[in-house]
C-alpha cells in the first residue's frame, strides 16, 4: 500500500506516482468514492511507512503487524526521538531486501495521553486559581 496522501503528498508527488502505476499493477483511490485507508490497513500483511508522518507510523503500528521504516532526510528532532523509541521498543525495523515477520504488543497510547492531558490541565489550573473556583 502505497500512501501518498497527507502532509508530505504534494500534487506533484500524487501526479507522478499516478503516471508511474497503471491499472495493470496498482489499484489508485479516485479520491471520490469512500476512502479505503483504514479497510486497506487492515488487509495489509506488513507496511513500508516513510518517517515523515508520526500519523501514518501509528496507524501501521496499531495493526499490530510487521512495520519498516523508509527513511527520509530532513525530518526533525522530535521525529528522530519517535523512530529511536519505536526501534529501541522492538515495534519498527529499517527496511532492506528481506521482508521479515516479527510480533510485538499493539501500542495504545488512549491512556497516556489522557494523564499528559490531565497533568497539563492541574498544571495549568493552578497557576490561575479562578479556573478552579469556576468549576472549568
Amino acid at each position: 500500500m502505497l500512501s501518498p496522501w497527507g502532509p508530505s503528498g504534494s500534487k506533484q508527488n500524487i501526479e507522478i506516482i499516478r503516471n508511474i502505476l497503471t491499472a495493470e499493477n496498482a489499484w489508485i483511490w479516485d479520491e471520490v468514492s469512500n476512502n479505503p485507508y483504514f479497510r486497506m490497513l487492515g488487509l495489509a500483511e506488513r507496511f513500508i511507512v516513510s518517517c515523515d508522518s508520526v500519523n501514518k507510523i501509528g496507524e501501521a503500528l496499531f495493526t499490530g503487524k510487521p512495520t519498516m521504516l523508509y527513511p527520509l532526510k530532513g525530518h526533525g528532532s522530535k521525529m528522530e526521538r519517535f523512530i529511536g523509541y519505536l526501534e529501541t521498543s522492538g515495534m519498527t525495523r529499517w527496511i532492506d531486501d528481506s521482508l521479515p515477520n516479527w510480533s510485538y504488543e499493539r501500542p495504545n497510547s488512549t491512556l497516556t495521553i489522557a494523564r499528559e492531558i490531565l497533568e497539563h490541565y492541574s498544571r495549568f489550573t493552578l497557576k490561575r486559581p479562578g479556573l478552579r473556583k469556576s468549576g472549568m
